[in-house]
């Protein structure tokens, strides 16, 4: 569906250094250090378990960005649960299917924030297998209402300017 541009997987790489870094030093603390909160402020870096698609970690600014708390993400079926359901069944499948096919991939779906609203997320995700099968799942939600919120104005303008036109005709 895409392809992760360079600069996507350099980010990846460098966060998946950084947790891998943190999780050794904190051993089984579940919060991390301030500084990774600052360097990645603004978006969710999170990790799963491939197999159960479980989140193993996940960033605080999932709080601030979802309303939910991070212990919330621990729990089985978190995730594909609060994916809006228009969105669910194919971005299930599509994250599915990358995970065993791709050592990276890209996704734009939306999530069903605590308060009822909608996120719209771009998720850069790197896969890390073991002998051929998928185990560990790193990656970074970054918001993109905004782009989506400009995308749809602008299919919308341009609607009403080949209607007018047609109009005109």
């Amino acid at each position: 569906m895409y392809d992760v541009p360079r600069v996507a997987v350099k980010t990846i790489r460098r966060i998946e250094k950084v947790l891998e870094d943190f999780i050794e030093e904190a051993g089984s603390d579940d919060s991390a250090p301030e500084s990774i909160q600052e360097a990645v402020a603004g978006v969710i870096p999170w990790v799963a378990d491939a197999q159960t698609w479980r989140f193993t970690w996940v960033g605080d600014q999932v709080v601030d960005m979802l309303g939910y708390g991070r212990k919330e993400w621990y729990e089985s079926n978190f995730w594909a649960d609060h994916i809006h359901r228009d969105d669910r069944d194919w971005a299930i499948k599509h994250c599915l299917e990358q995970s065993q096919i791709s050592n990276h991939y890209v996704s734009d779906y939306r999530m069903v924030k605590e308060d009822g609203g909608t996120l719209w997320l771009r998720d850069f995700v790197s896969v890390d297998h073991l002998n051929g099968v998928p185990v560990t799942l790193t990656g970074v939600m970054f918001d993109i209402s905004d782009i989506e919120e400009n995308r749809k104005k602008a299919e919308n303008r341009s609607k009403r300017l080949e209607a007018e036109k047609a109009q005109s005709s």
